[in-house]
């Protein structure tokens, strides 16, 4: 506990209730606007406090900063009327107290256990040269927005139309939807075009909508985000109350009753058993309205199984945006959504939704600055942006820059739970994305867990999606520079990719650190990152799998590639540069490893296998053609094998 949190606690309520304070309990009584007058007693244990900080290290700041906390005015959201019951609507108190600060530089708090309802938007900014510093702490309170608009803002910070000023300090609210924002949703939180703004401890429940957007931020600081349940999914296709089948070794996929038909060709649907295991298959063949052909063969058996198709996707003709999957939603209008290739460059473009004709076509406030055609789109829960609107003077300018987040948490979000589009210097550290968890009549899947876009920075953590959610982790496009640090943690359903798309960006940079993917329920993994040679430069750290499915890396590690599991490896791989794999695998029995023919591009391609795990069995290495051992690896040794066009050849073999 601080001083400053000491000071409170003696003085707690000075101005609303009578009584000499101290650390007794609350007085029974009227209530009193009169100030309570110090004590004695309140003073000693103030100095006791102050003398024990004494010895402290950092205690002359933490003084320093519980002086300046004290010159300011404190007033609680009660003092200006507000009820907290979840069924007022405060929103007259809220703004009014909310005024006051922002005029003030005092700070507001509410109380603890309280449920503020406001159906009218909230505006906390103040404008650009406006350098008043003021707080806002909602520590243990509810913020429930109860208006409609998926246009609208629950409570903005930013200045429609340019930068805002002020120095804000936010902290501690729980943000949800009162009943009659629950079927259209504003956003609710908005920090675009905002500098020196402090975040910290804000959490997001529920929502079809973004829970918080920031466009164009600058010198930003936020700390422990917390996103459930936000962002929206909106499925090719309806699947509730179809059931699926298929069995090992088939590409046969069978609907009952009806479901099917030639447009589903191209599109991925994932199986999940009622053991919870899952697989994504992507169809190839229409055969009837009962049975389609799949690109690959099941891996096990599914009967009786539910199904979740892909994302739909979209056409975009000037203002009109055509649908193609199931109908937009009814209260759709106002809605803002991502389209991947419809910016300027190929880059994503944010477009708003203003009416829905029928329940294939709307009509955009503006048309994108490209028409695309079968496209990937989105609504973000959280999402990180750039606008001229709120860039200023400076329109050359428009990128968040200098932004941090430490301890971003969002959990079971539809769609894409974090997009990043057009940011620099932007850090997210400690962060974990876990996609939905539980798809729930089709619409509550995660498609992926990031798009990026121009975004130079990175991301620390851990993204995550359980096996039954059909989710893809990773989306960039145009990064620019973005690093993943410490490690990608890829809980990925059978045959879905760790990278699913990537555009082409001349000396764009893409680094991971580390990946780590592993099978979940009993479910193995595999790891894609399909297109990431598209870029100008590209590494990946190292990658350790724990599942027993094929692994495939188009792009050659920068480091090592360790396979951690007692089982035989299929390894693609797409590079033309040698690369090396390292298996540290304990031997408790001979094992093959199994070069794949579709590894190679072309012939003369190399690859060196180093066997430095301990054992004393072999590690056998074995073309696909054959059962013939090439070369048997016992402790750090190695071998190099090159493809001819039809087969591998050992070419060279030696010890560490």
């Amino acid at each position: 506990m601080t001083i400053v949190d000491d000071i409170n606690r003696i003085f707690r309520d000075r101005e609303k209730y009578t009584g000499n304070g101290g650390n007794g309990a609350l007085p029974v009584g009227d209530m009193s606007s009169a100030a309570k007058k110090i004590e004695k007693k309140d003073l000693r244990e103030i100095f006791i406090r102050l003398a024990q900080l004494l010895g402290d290290a950092g205690a002359l700041e933490e003084i320093r900063d519980a002086i300046d906390e004290l010159k300011k005015e404190t007033r609680t959201l009660e003092y200006f009327g507000a009820v907290g019951d979840g069924v007022t609507d405060d929103a007259p108190a809220l703004q009014a107290a909310i005024d006051y600060a922002k005029s003030e530089g005092a700070i507001l708090r509410g109380t603890p256990g309280k449920t503020y309802l406001y159906r009218s938007p909230l505006d906390a900014s103040l404008p650009l040269g406006n350098n008043t510093r003021w707080s806002l702490d909602l520590t243990g309170c509810v913020m429930k927005q109860d208006f409609a608009g998926r246009d609208q803002i629950g409570l903005r910070f930013s200045v429609p139309g340019g930068r805002a000023g002020g120095v804000v300090r936010l902290r501690g609210a729980r943000f949800e939807n009162g009943p009659d924002a629950v079927a259209n949703p504003p956003i609710m939180l908005d920090t675009s075009g905002t500098a020196n703004v402090h975040g910290d401890e804000l959490h997001f429940a529920g929502s079809t909508n973004t829970q918080w957007r920031g466009d164009s931020m600058y010198n930003n600081r936020f700390k422990r985000f917390t996103h459930y349940y936000g962002g929206m999914f909106m499925p090719y296709k309806i699947s509730t109350g179809v059931t699926f089948s298929t069995t090992f070794g088939s590409p046969i996929i069978e609907a009952n009753p009806e479901h099917f038909s030639a447009a589903d060709v191209g599109r991925n649907l994932t199986l999940t058993r009622a053991d919870g295991r899952s697989e994504m298959f992507r169809i190839d063949a229409f055969v009837s309205p009962t049975q389609v052909m799949a690109s690959k063969a099941a891996t096990t058996n599914y009967s009786d199984a539910t199904g979740n198709w892909e994302h739909a996707r979209i056409t975009l003709s000037g203002t009109t945006a055509t649908i193609l999957g199931a109908d937009w939603p009814v209260n759709i209008a106002g809605q803002s959504i991502y389209v991947l290739g419809a910016g300027s460059g190929g880059m994503l473009a944010r477009l708003k939704i203003v009416t829905r004709n029928s329940g294939t076509t709307v009509t955009l406030a503006e048309a994108a600055p490209s028409n695309v055609t079968n496209a990937r789109f989105a609504v973000a829960s959280v999402d990180i942006g750039s606008s001229v609107e709120y860039a200023g003077a400076n329109t050359t300018s428009i990128e968040t820059n200098y932004v941090t987040i430490d301890e971003m948490f969002v959990e079971n979000c539809r769609g894409v739970p974090l997009v990043v589009n057009d940011a620099a210097n932007l850090w997210i550290s400690n962060g974990k994305i876990h996609g939905e968890a539980q798809p729930n009549g089709n619409t509550a899947a995660t498609s992926h867990h990031i798009w990026a876009a121009a975004w130079q920075g990175g991301y620390e953590g851990t993204l995550e999606a359980d096996n039954v959610s059909g989710a893809k982790v990773l989306n960039i496009a145009n990064p620019g520079k973005l690093k993943f640090d410490n490690h990608l943690r890829a809980m990925v359903a059978i045959n879905q990719k760790l990278v699913e798309h990537v555009s082409p960006a001349t000396g764009g940079v893409v680094e991971i650190e580390s990946v780590e993917a592993i099978g979940n329920v009993g479910v193995t993994a595999q790891i894609r990152d399909e297109a990431l040679g598209s870029l100008g430069l590209t590494r990946i750290g190292s990658v350790s799998q724990a599942g027993s499915a094929p692994i495939y890396l188009p792009t050659r590690p920068h480091g090592l590639l360790t396979l951690d599991k007692d089982a035989q490896e299929f390894i693609n791989y797409d590079w033309s540069e040698p690369p090396v794999i390292v298996d540290t695998t304990t031997l408790t029995a001979h094992r093959s490893r199994e070069l794949a023919a579709t590894g190679a591009q072309v012939a003369g391609d190399v690859i060196r296998i180093v066997r430095t795990g301990a054992g004393a069995f072999n590690l056998n290495v074995r073309d696909f053609s054959s059962s013939t051992t090439l070369k048997a690896l016992t402790q750090n040794t190695w071998g190099d094998f090159a493809w001819n066009g039809t087969n591998w050849r050992l070419i060279g073999y030696g010890t560490l």
